[in-house]
């Protein structure tokens, strides 16, 4: 080139999309089957470290492909030829697409097939913000596999099209976008294809500039207004975190930490004693270790463990207000405090990892008791009381704040980047008024087994008299609509123990008529919150499957 600006006027490709990482089970499939079925981490590892012994050359062969991928690795990271896309957990897709973006010519363009990651996933996010900021980003389109385009690859994959532009033929542009398409007819369909200007990622994820996933051009308006009526939870860019939140992952990691775990029949062969849920033996505690799948919207007992499988409670159950799930596995009281660094904590705001936008809901958020959790069980952080807890929480499990989610997830993870930058009310939006509607409706859903009276206690403490005697009200409303719910336990006297210092009555009995009437309150008034019409409330229902 005379101009000395070489490069390629067309690149085309669909690069490999494989993690540069090891993974163990996929390389010891069909080596060693032993390994493959080992039933945790540890027990893999072991088995593994056997090999010296039992199989040199395997073992050789492991650790020459281990060598291998952490030299690439950092090859990748450190050459300093993918400044944008090395970091993390590097995919070859992602430092393929780097490179076709640094082969083009300035009047050129890229063509290239690749995971929608490239433009949702945290660890890409500085590339998709910079081909965003420079505009070399013409287009991207998003497809599910559900027709089997690509006929070996899982129907739920999601990848697209995305087109690069050299920088001399860069404008002012908006991008076009389109998702969850499933064959390129659906480009045909305008209100499927839609524009995005660069203020638009500012908007939505203005912590990391990557972009949101909606279905339609009346989705992305719709969640335009819904960003101008609460900022994001936790802006990164403005250092604002309003309600003083943190994100722990949860304490135990169901593949390194399983050497910690014991089965029921373990600890009954110890000779532990089983009080409702938890092991007992002298000093020693066991708790239960609480996975993602036992728990739902207000529900800590959505599901037990049976035969190592997890079977939804039932309504029977779940009004009997001394049942309690049962897990697969328990953990030391000791170790479980100690995760916890010491703090003095009641219970857990816990949600769950796993989900996806295709799901019945997306963000399921839960109030438990003080016991283990798995790691896809993130624990939620708030320096405020109780009552700003629930709050958080009334808003995270409502639909509304659901739909804004849903447009944001591209895989089946539910990250703490995502969660940051979703539109959450602040801590006073919530006047007092507010408040008297809300938390003694919040009580009746959570507080509905004796495991979680340490909860109800703390929120008692910590409540206005005025507030108490909402939850008094509620309470006996409740057992009105119950009165043969609670067996011996009877509400005399509940109206002159406002000055108690533990919660003075029972728990609340499970009800599912009046609770699915609370939920329908709960989500009406969030609606009059995120000032929604009528109509774009009924459009936002109809994006759930109910």
């Amino acid at each position: 080139d005379a101009a000395g600006k070489g490069g390629f006027d067309v690149v085309l490709g669909n690069p490999p999309w494989e993690l540069i990482n090891l993974e163990e089970k996929e390389f010891f499939e069909g080596k060693d089957e032993a390994i493959v079925n080992a039933q945790t981490g540890a027990e893999r590892k072991r088995l593994i470290e056997q090999l010296q012994k039992n199989n040199p050359p395997l073992f050789q062969a492991y650790r020459v492909a281990l060598f291998e991928a952490e030299a690439l690795s950092k090859f990748l990271k450190y050459s300093g030829n993918f400044p944008l896309s090395s970091s993390g957990r590097i995919n070859l897709y992602s430092v393929f697409a780097e490179k076709d973006r640094r082969l083009i010519s300035p009047t050129g363009r890229a063509g290239i097939i690749v995971p929608t990651g490239l433009a949702t996933d945290y660890g890409n996010r500085n590339f998709f913000s910079y081909l965003v900021s420079t505009r070399q980003l013409v287009s991207l389109y998003d497809f599910e596999n559900r027709k089997k385009i690509f006929a070996d690859v899982a129907g739920n994959m999601k990848f697209c099209l995305l087109t690069l532009q050299g920088t001399e033929n860069v404008s002012k542009q908006p991008i076009k976008f389109a998702f969850f398409l499933l064959s390129a007819d659906d480009l045909q369909n305008e209100e499927k294809v839609l524009e995005l200007a660069p203020e638009d990622f500012a908007l939505f994820n203005p912590n990391t500039q990557t972009c949101p996933i909606f279905r339609s051009r009346s989705d992305a308006n719709l969640m335009r207004k819904l960003y101008q009526q609460a900022p994001v939870l936790i802006n990164e860019k403005t250092n604002q975190n309003p309600w003083g939140i943190s994100f722990k992952q949860g304490l135990f990691n169901m593949t390194s930490d399983s050497h910690l775990f014991r089965t029921r029949k373990q600890l009954e062969t110890l000779g532990f004693e089983l009080h409702g849920n938890i092991f007992t033996q002298g000093e020693q505690v066991y708790l239960p270790l609480y996975e993602g799948k036992m728990f739902y919207h207000f529900n800590h007992r959505w599901a037990s463990y049976e035969d190592s499988k997890t079977v939804n409670c039932t309504e029977k159950e779940l009004q009997d207000i001394n049942f309690v799930s049962f897990p697969r596995y328990w953990v030391s009281q000791n170790q479980t405090i100690q995760r916890l660094s010491g703090k003095e904590i009641i219970n857990l705001l816990v949600f769950r990892d796993i989900a996806g936008s295709m799901n019945e809901r997306t963000g399921v958020f839960c109030e438990i008791p003080l016991y283990a959790v798995g790691h896809k069980a993130p624990i939620i952080n708030i320096e405020k009381n109780k009552e700003s807890e629930l709050m958080i929480l009334s808003n995270l499990n409502s639909y509304i704040w659901d739909y804004c989610l849903r447009n944001k997830i591209g895989g089946v993870s539910v990250s703490y980047f995502i969660l940051m930058q979703t539109p959450v009310f602040k801590d006073e939006k919530y006047n007092f008024q507010l408040r008297c509607c809300i938390l003694p409706k919040l009580f009746e859903l959570i507080y509905t087994a004796w495991d979680m009276q340490p909860f109800a206690n703390r929120l008692w403490q910590e409540s206005a008299p005025e507030m108490r005697q909402l939850y008094l009200e509620q309470r006996t409303s409740n057992y009105q609509a119950n009165p043969e719910g609670i067996g011996n336990l009877t509400p005399k006297g509940w109206e002159n123990r406002l000055d108690a210092y533990e919660c003075p009555f029972p728990p609340f009995i499970w009800d599912e008529e009046r609770r699915f009437q609370l939920r329908c309150d709960l989500d009406a008034l969030f609606g009059h919150l995120y000032n929604l019409t009528r109509d774009e409330f009924a459009y936002i229902l109809e994006t759930f499957p109910i």
